[in-house]
């Protein structure tokens, strides 16, 4: 993106996930790689009908000014503020990784009505033993090992398939968190590889999608 001293730019976006939407856009304008993680959707407040019945987060809006010389950090500072400011379900954090910026759930909104932290999922430290994978074959044993671990069911969603059954590589045994694996091989295979990390609401089920960053607007929220 390009800055002019002085100009400003404004972000409005609307649906069932406002700050993953904020998070692929300012991704695009900035290209800067930021990942998103969803907490879990399980309150009533959060959900709304979806198409065939099923529930959708419930859709909400986000609305920003910023000057297009601000660091990307501060304007997602300011979009979570307005995330959270509208009510919108869920509360993050940022998480700076080496050039890539990971958007985080810290809490989440109960069944029962309680506000009750979050453990971001792939902050789960998993270890594996370390055998030559395909990229496929990769995250099918991450998903697993989070699984596994979390109790969580972990499901591998849109992802650039052809770009990673070209991959063949050996993975590290040492236990480390899993956003830290995922990164560390994408990273090697294409460092414009970016995810969200979404959840099937009103279950124990996430997805996770993997975008090239110049793909971004071509993903459905």
């Amino acid at each position: 993106m390009t800055s002019t001293p002085g100009r400003h730019a404004g972000l409005t976006v609307t649906g069932p996930r406002p700050l993953a939407a904020a998070a692929l856009e300012l991704e695009d304008r900035f290209q800067q790689i930021i990942t998103y993680e969803d907490p879990p959707y399980g309150n009533p407040a959060d959900l709304a009908p979806g198409p065939g019945s099923l529930p959708v987060p419930r859709p909400g809006s986000i609305t920003i000014e910023y000057g297009e010389n601000e660091p990307v950090e501060r304007v997602l500072r300011r979009a979570i503020e307005a995330h959270e400011g509208a009510g919108n379900p869920g509360w993050f954090a940022i998480v700076r990784s080496g050039d890539r910026i990971d958007v985080v759930p810290r809490a989440y909104l109960t069944a029962a009505g309680e506000v009750a932290e979050r453990t971001p999922l792939l902050d789960t430290v998993i270890s594996r033993a370390p055998i030559r994978t395909s990229g496929l074959e990769f995250l099918e044993r991450l998903a697993s090992a989070l699984s596994e671990e979390r109790g969580e069911e972990v499901k591998i969603g849109t992802v650039p398939v052809n770009l990673l059954a070209l991959d063949s590589s050996m993975d590290s045994d040492e236990a480390m968190p899993a956003r830290r694996i995922l990164g560390a091989r994408l990273s090697r295979l294409n460092r414009d590889l970016s995810w969200q990390l979404l959840n099937e609401p009103a279950s124990r089920t996430f997805v996770l999608n993997i975008h090239s960053m110049s793909a971004a607007h071509d993903i459905d929220h």
